[in-house]
C-alpha cells in the first residue's frame, strides 16, 4: 500500500467497522487521523516483519489485508498474525481468498513458519475460508468479544504452517 492509499484505507476501515459486527473494535472507536495512517503505511513498507496490502478496484479500495510478527525475541520470530477485510459487496466472489493467498506466500516469503489469526465463531464465511486455505483450529476463546448489548462472542484461533 502507498501512502498515497492513506484516506481511502481510513474511510474503508471506518465502513467495515460500522457494517461489520466481526472486527475488533466499533467505528467510533476508530480515532486515527490522515498523518497516523501515514505514519502506519510508512511503518509498515520499511519493516521487514509486517505486511499491509490494499484491493482496488476501479480505484476504490475494496478490500485491505495484513500480516505481522507475533514479536522479534527469537522465540515466536517464526510467527505471524494476519487479518483481512473485504467490503460486503465484493465477499463471496474470490477476493479474500485471493488477499490470503498473497500475505501466505509474502509471509512464507518473508521467512515466517507459521501464520496465525482469530476469528469469531459465528462468522461461518471467513471460517469456511479459512479451512479452505489450510489453516487448522487449535482452540476457543469462550467470550472473546464483548459486544455492547452486553453479549459475548468466541473467537476460535486457527494456525497455518508455511
Amino acid at each position: 500500500m502507498e501512502v498515497e492509499d492513506a484516506q481511502q484505507a481510513l474511510t474503508f476501515m471506518k465502513r467495515m467497522y460500522e457494517d461489520s459486527p466481526y472486527l475488533t473494535r466499533y467505528a467510533d472507536e476508530w480515532n486515527l487521523g490522515i498523518e497516523d495512517e501515514v505514519a502506519y503505511i510508512k511503518m509498515n513498507r520499511e519493516a521487514a516483519d509486517m505486511l499491509l496490502c490494499g484491493v482496488f478496484f476501479e480505484e476504490k479500495m475494496i478490500g485491505i489485508g495484513s500480516w505481522a510478527a507475533v514479536g522479534r525475541v527469537f522465540k515466536v520470530s517464526h510467527r505471524c498474525t494476519t487479518s483481512i477485510a473485504v467490503s460486503p459487496e465484493y465477499q463471496g466472489k474470490g477476493i479474500g481468498a485471493a488477499l490470503m493467498d498473497l500475505l501466505v506466500a509474502q509471509a512464507r516469503n518473508a521467512g515466517f513458519e507459521q501464520m496465525e489469526l482469530e476469528v469469531v465463531s459465528d462468522n461461518v464465511a471467513a471460517v469456511r475460508l479459512y479451512e479452505k486455505l489450510g489453516f487448522k483450529r487449535y482452540g476457543t476463546l469462550q467470550r472473546g468479544f464483548r459486544n455492547r448489548d452486553g453479549s459475548y462472542c468466541d473467537l476460535v484461533g486457527m494456525v497455518l504452517s508455511l
